[in-house]
C-alpha cells in the first residue's frame, strides 16, 4: 500500500511539473512574440535611421527579457536552438548599428518562426504524450 501511495505521489509531482513547464514556456514565448512584433512594427515604420534612441531602447528591452528567460529555458529546450536565437539577436544589433534594415527584418522573421514553433511544441497533446 505504501508503495502505491509513493508512486501516485511521484506521478502527481510529474504532472504538476509538466504543467508548470508548459505554462512557463508558453508565457515566455508569448511575451517574446509580443515584444518582437512591436519592434518589427517600429522598424517597418522607420523611414530614417535605424540607429536612433527609440529603436535601441526597444531592442535592448527585448534582448534583456530574452537573456533573463533564456537561462530558464535551457532547462527545457534544446541549447543549440536557443543559440540560434542569440545569434539572430546579435545580427539585429549589428544590423541596427550599420543601418541594414533588410537584415533586421530577416532576423525578426527567424525569431518569430522560432517563437511560434516552440510555443506549439510546449503544448501538451496526445501526440506528445504517446
Amino acid at each position: 500500500m505504501k508503495g502505491g501511495i509513493v508512486i501516485l505521489f511521484f506521478i502527481i509531482i510529474l504532472i504538476i511539473g509538466g504543467i508548470l513547464e508548459q505554462n512557463y514556456i508558453t508565457y515566455t514565448m508569448k511575451t517574446l512574440e509580443e515584444q518582437v512584433t512591436n519592434f518589427q512594427t517600429m522598424v517597418e515604420e522607420q523611414n530614417s535611421s535605424l540607429n536612433n534612441e527609440n529603436i535601441l531602447i526597444k531592442f535592448n528591452k527585448i534582448n534583456t527579457t530574452w537573456r533573463q528567460h533564456e537561462k530558464n529555458l535551457c532547462l527545457f529546450l534544446n541549447h543549440q536552438t536557443l543559440d540560434e536565437v542569440n545569434q539572430e539577436f546579435s545580427k539585429i544589433e549589428n544590423a541596427i548599428k550599420y543601418e541594414n534594415k533588410e537584415q533586421v527584418e530577416e532576423s525578426i522573421s527567424l525569431i518569430m518562426n522560432f517563437v511560434s514553433g516552440y510555443r506549439d511544441y510546449a503544448v501538451i497533446s496526445w501526440e506528445s504524450v504517446f
